[in-house]
């Protein structure tokens, strides 16, 4: 069967495909069609960040695919996990390791089934204003910064890396 689905604008007119289905199959095409145009603007803005890597960074397209923990979550963090991965690509760095996108997606999940440790608090906050620096000043000018000691913050790191670790993926460069 042949689809007029063509580009346009830089976006993939999906409305011939999406005819084909009902509400709840046309909302998981909508959301995919969409992260595939999130991950290729996010390649080409590598490509403008780190031109000498633009082969390297144009070949990283199936490393964009969204992994479980950021399922349900809004395309900005699923954003920002692609824009980690590409610039470890462009540094020729690990892409198996969990990105910090994935990390606060685990840590979000699981203040809904019960409070965080201080570690994984401090570690949601650090994360969350790297990731979102202007959201994160509001809430901050709003309640004031987190206390926090050297001791929290290396306990806060070392979570950190536990998770990077053990959200290691199959990801191949």
């Amino acid at each position: 069967m042949k689809t007029n689905a063509r580009r346009s604008k830089g976006s993939l007119t999906t409305e011939p495909l999406l005819s084909l289905f009902d509400g709840g199959e046309r909302s998981v095409i909508r959301s995919t069609f969409r992260r595939i145009e999130i991950a290729e603007e996010e390649i080409d803005a590598a490509k403008r960040r780190f031109p000498l890597a633009s082969d390297k960074l144009h070949a990283a397209f199936s490393l964009l695919c969204p992994t479980p923990p950021l399922n349900g979550f809004p395309e900005k963090l699923f954003r920002e996990h692609c824009r980690e991965l590409l610039e470890r690509v462009a540094n020729g760095a690990n892409v198996k390791s969990g990105t910090a996108a994935e990390v606060l997606a685990v840590l979000s999940r699981a203040s809904l089934v019960s409070p965080l440790t201080r570690p994984a608090s401090i570690t949601y906050d650090c994360l969350f204003g790297k990731l979102f620096p202007d959201e994160w000043n509001q809430i901050a000018n709003q309640s004031g910064p987190p206390i926090r000691d050297a001791y929290d913050e290396e306990q806060a790191a070392e979570l950190e890396a536990h998770f990077r670790q053990r959200l290691a993926s199959k990801r191949e460069p």
